[in-house]
């Protein structure tokens, strides 16, 4: 059971990852803390912060039997709670989380990270900033530069967003989706140039019939016809121009 929670849990199949992970825990195939850890982070995955909440506490708890309020596994519970706590606007808890994880160990980029996002969801732009300068200062790697670009672009904090990307592009130009992440934004920013540039490199390029779908889709933003029409045209003519080639 514990072998299939975990690969349920991969595979982003929360509903049966909990099934198994409540199965292997009674079975004791798998320590209690790690289970409902992973519990946790299942229900924080489809959003029902509550639940996730409570199996977090129960990780905690865990640990407060045991003596061991100094683990180290104690950072990743405790942020992961102040995320689910910042869902269900609990912020000073979820600050006071951030702060009880500092006393484990204050040189943990994941606890900066956090409160970050923390701030962003308070609408606190200047903390949030703060916070995350501290977290690259700890933890200099692409991947919390492609992390922190997320909780922007997940927040709606596009330029920043896009500014983070961008760092991220810079250190390798093929990490994960980078490519598809700042050529969306290249485009919803006007910038046409650089959409194209991006847009090239990526493993699944916009191409002339989806910029096509946007333009009639009525969701669209007003501020944005302009520049499809323009990418549209420019692709219309690009494309006629390889037709042109292979004949």
């Amino acid at each position: 059971y514990a072998y299939k929670a975990h690969c349920f849990f991969y595979l982003n199949n929360s509903d049966d990852a909990i099934e198994n992970y409540q199965k292997a825990i009674e079975l004791k195939a798998i320590p209690p803390e790690l289970g409902y850890m992973f519990m946790g982070i299942s229900y924080g995955n489809k959003e029902e912060w509550q639940k996730a909440d409570d199996y977090y506490d129960k990780v905690i708890e865990r640990f407060e039997e045991d003596g061991d309020k100094q683990s180290i596994l104690l950072i990743d519970t405790y942020t992961s709670k102040a995320f689910a706590l910042s869902h269900l606007e609990r912020y000073k808890e979820a600050h006071e989380l951030c702060e009880k994880a500092k006393e484990i160990n204050p040189n943990e980029g994941l606890i900066y990270l956090t409160e970050g996002k923390l701030y962003l969801a308070e609408e606190l732009e200047d903390e949030a900033a703060i916070s995350f300068e501290k977290a690259i200062e700890i933890n200099p790697n692409i991947e919390m530069w492609y992390m922190i670009a997320s909780a922007y672009s997940e927040s709606d904090y596009l330029i920043e967003a896009k500014e983070y990307f961008e760092k991220v592009y810079q250190i390798n130009p093929k990490y994960e989706d980078v490519t598809e992440k700042l050529s969306v934004l290249c485009l919803m920013h006007g910038e046409i140039d650089n959409f194209f540039k991006y847009n090239k490199e990526c493993e699944h390029p916009l191409e002339e019939d989806m910029i096509l779908d946007l333009l009639n889709s009525p969701e669209h933003r007003e501020e944005d016809e302009r520049t499809l029409k323009e990418v549209w045209e420019r692709m219309k003519k690009e494309n006629k121009k390889k037709t042109k080639g292979k004949k």
